[in-house]
């Protein structure tokens, strides 16, 4: 009788226990803050990072894949205790309960490396949400190198739309007076249609790069970007010369390299893992006697039990699995060679990219140099009746061309720099203050 009592008052204690286990709901507590504020200007490239940085859903996403990470490790620290299991049987024949406690299974170096390895996989996501943001920051970058340049062709475009007008109005003038023909003026009137759809292009194309900003960074109205063209140019491709990032560039530091590394790591106490499966199982209790068992002595009211189980023949599979997680080991050493060879390629076709942009760009403006030297020799020669007028804004139109092909020469430059720059870590660390020699996760 009183082992009855002792058993309905132990199922008392463990009911609200097994109800109100802290487990249970313990995802949906979690809550991972989301900044939704929004800058009320954004006027540089700095700020829309930042903005980028909080708003921007893929970032979000990789941010709660750290958490989920830590959750995981979690579970690990928890299992240095062994899962504890609650039986109970009433009887009804003889009026009796049995209470059992039993932690089967028990291996008591498996949450010693499992919680090691899970350490490493959220240093690995952490890397990869680096890696994205690092990304994200390039591709940001480009977006603007584009936009800046619809800005600086947006006055170009106009000019020309401008002379073309005049083209037109002589042409028109001349044709009344019947010195040219109607073919001519026609022409003159495709120019202009030319030029003008040229110059709504590029404002389109100019709406369209702010939109993508809005889409990819969840901002409601392109109206918030007000930039600073000179300290948004500076902030992108930044001072340091190539010099000062080849020797900033590292391959050790390569994301994808320190990722790599981490994962052999990982494998080698994997390969551990599978030389402990060889280890026996263990398991401990505490019950109360088997009322139906008659071989029991009635008057021990509970007692304790310890044992073990190991396994003799498994068919070589722990053998064979010892030889496949070895074999990984080696495959992802040749991986990690493979990453080097791929990130010193990329840096060299990217040096080479610059070197070729900036030859391209320093013609550029040698030629639009040359060309507005002879444009003063032409407005000389126009204004002494030498040439006449629509000479000379054929040549202006042509000048105008000259410095819009200086812009896109400009661009690929600074591309083929920030490229370099995003590669090099510097683009990263200039912006967030992030180097990618830190070491993320410890």
């Amino acid at each position: 009788m009183i082992r009855q009592h002792l058993s309905y008052i132990l199922l008392l204690i463990l009911c609200p226990y097994l109800l109100l286990h802290p487990t249970i709901g313990q995802a949906e507590a979690i809550i991972i803050e989301h900044d939704n504020s929004i800058p009320e200007r954004i006027t540089d490239f700095k700020t829309c990072a930042l903005t980028s940085l909080q708003r921007t859903p893929q970032l979000q996403r990789s941010k709660m894949e750290i958490e989920i990470r830590h959750l995981d490790e979690d579970d690990s620290r928890w299992s240095f205790a062994p899962d504890l299991t609650f039986s109970s049987y009433y009887y009804f024949s003889e009026n009796e309960t049995t209470l059992s406690f039993q932690a089967a299974n028990y291996r008591p170096w498996e949450p010693y490396y499992t919680l090691q390895a899970r350490r490493l996989i959220t240093r690995i996501v952490m890397l990869k949400h680096l890696q994205a943001t690092a990304q994200s920051l390039h591709k940001l970058a480009d977006i603007f190198l584009q936009l800046l340049v619809t800005v600086q062709n947006e006055e170009h475009y106009k000019q020309i739309v401008d002379l073309a007008k005049k083209q037109t109005r002589y042409a028109s003038q001349l044709k009344e007076r019947g010195t040219t023909t109607a073919l001519k003026l026609e022409f003159e009137e495709q120019k202009l249609a030319l030029h003008t759809a040229e110059y709504e292009g590029n404002n389109i194309k100019q709406e369209a790069l702010l939109n993508t900003l809005c889409i990819t960074m969840d901002l409601p109205d392109p109206k918030i970007f007000s930039l600073n063209n000179s300290q948004t140019l500076k902030q992108i491709i930044g001072s340091s010369d190539i010099s000062k990032l080849q020797k900033l560039f590292k391959t050790e530091d390569s994301i994808n390299l320190q990722i790599i590394r981490i994962k052999e790591n990982l494998q080698k106490k994997k390969i551990t893992l599978a030389y402990s499966k060889f280890l026996p199982d263990f398991s401990l209790g505490f019950r109360s006697p088997d009322v139906l068992n008659v071989s029991v002595d009635s008057d021990k009211e509970y007692f304790f039990y310890t044992g073990m189980s190991l396994t003799l023949w498994d068919g070589k599979r722990r053998s064979r699995d010892i030889t496949r997680q070895k074999m990984l080991l080696r495959q992802m050493h040749f991986e990690n060679r493979e990453i080097e060879n791929n990130n010193s390629l990329e840096w060299l076709q990217a040096t080479q990219q610059y070197a070729f942009a900036k030859s391209d760009y320093t013609v550029a403006q040698s030629t639009e140099k040359l060309n507005r030297i002879r444009m003063k020799k032409l407005k000389f020669d126009y204004a002494n009746g030498t040439i006449k007028l629509p000479a000379l804004l054929n040549y202006q139109i042509a000048l105008h061309r000259d410095e819009l092909h200086t812009i896109q020469k400009d661009f690929a430059f600074n591309t083929a720099k920030l490229k370099l720059r995003h590669l090099s870590g510097q683009l990263l660390k200039d912006t967030f203050n992030i180097s990618l020699a830190e070491t993320p996760y410890e």
